[in-house]
């Protein structure tokens, strides 16, 4: 009876571990200290995280191998070109926009590439949170491997200690 409920107390606690990565809390660092470098060793057990994107940099700036612009320009501007930024005289240019068809032309294909690009961005930062909450869970899976891991040995050490203990209890073993 002991045992089954040992069994199942470990059970809970692996699958706490295992699904506490779903809340975007990251791994403690004494946790990461002690389970990937201290229990995963003792344990043989080899910990790989995949690589990921370095999120302080924006997709323009990685880009600027391309050429098109500087990098320089790009990021001094939080990547927006600057034919892209909007000064004070916005409405000035407006209503010189209305007086010349062409420059009219240019500012709606300003703002359909400025709405474009805020587009483009919303979905590399959604895309750069989603691969942080990634990491955070792949994070607390492997914690609870680890851990689970080691209760399992304990389960086991605990179960041959007991079995080994009811034995050599028995009168019968006296005998022998």
């Amino acid at each position: 009876m002991t045992l089954v409920s040992l069994a199942t107390a470990m059970s809970v606690v692996t699958l706490n571990i295992h699904h506490r990565g779903l809340h975007g809390n990251e791994v403690p660092s004494i946790v990461k200290k002690f389970v990937f470098g201290v229990l995963a060793k003792i344990l043989f057990i080899r910990v790989q995280f995949p690589d990921t994107l370095d999120s302080s940099n924006s997709m323009f700036c990685r880009m600027s191998n391309t050429k098109i612009m500087p990098e320089k320009d790009y990021c001094e501007n939080g990547g927006i070109s600057p034919k892209l930024h909007c000064s004070n005289n916005c409405i000035t240019n407006l209503h010189r926009a209305i007086k010349n068809p062409m420059e009219n032309f240019e500012i709606q294909f300003l703002k359909v590439l400025e709405k474009v690009y805020q587009t483009i961005e919303r979905n590399e930062i959604r895309t750069t949170e989603q691969d942080r909450r990634d990491k955070i869970k792949s994070e607390w899976q492997h914690v609870a491997l680890i851990i689970d891991r080691f209760l399992l040995w304990v389960f086991i050490i605990s179960t041959l200690g007991t079995t080994f203990g009811i034995l050599s209890m028995s009168p019968h073993a006296r005998l022998y």
